[in-house]
């Protein structure tokens, strides 16, 4: 299962490397616009979300305190089950990575691997058979954090969520 974490790791650096090579290709600066793109207003934490998105917070691992739940997805992939909830806030990105340090010590969480893509910092940590990662990330006006988990599937059900 670890080798499918990496992968998906591996596959957003890849996205990311794609679309800064694309930006270079296009011979386009930064904040220049064809006359047929019009500019959107930038988002924000409050012109977003107001309220939590339908979902749960995964056990073990709370969410940073007074975030905004953005997504939540929950299925079933072969004999595990994957849930992904992303969270937004307007606090600093080093202030939330601080919290989760600090909630894997408490909560018991290994932390297997850290690392760091296009400013986006990722930590990997286990906890028995379960596995997470919790990538967080800085945008122009907000935090966000994704916090995945895998673990083998229990005896209950599990219904696919869209995200």
């Amino acid at each position: 299962m670890r080798r499918v974490i990496f992968l998906v790791v591996g596959a957003v650096a890849l996205v990311l490397a794609g679309f800064g090579a694309g930006w270079f290709l296009s011979a386009r600066q930064p904040g220049e616009a064809s006359s047929s793109e019009v500019a959107a207003p930038p988002a924000t934490v409050s012109t977003m979300l107001r309220e939590d998105e339908p979902g749960e917070d995964i056990p073990g691992m709370p969410r940073y305190p007074g975030s905004i739940r953005a997504e939540y997805e929950r299925e079933r992939i072969e004999d595990f089950v994957a849930t992904d909830v992303e969270y937004v806030t307007t606090d600093d990105p080093a202030t939330v990575q601080e919290f989760y340090r600090e909630v894997f010590r408490a909560e018991g969480w290994v932390e297997a691997d850290i690392g760091v893509v296009f400013g986006e910092v990722f930590f990997f940590v286990t906890k028995g058979e379960r596995e997470v990662v919790v990538e967080i990330e800085e945008r122009p006006d907000f935090t966000e954090i994704e916090i995945e988990e895998t673990k083998p599937l229990a005896d209950e059900a599990v219904e696919s969520s869209p995200r």
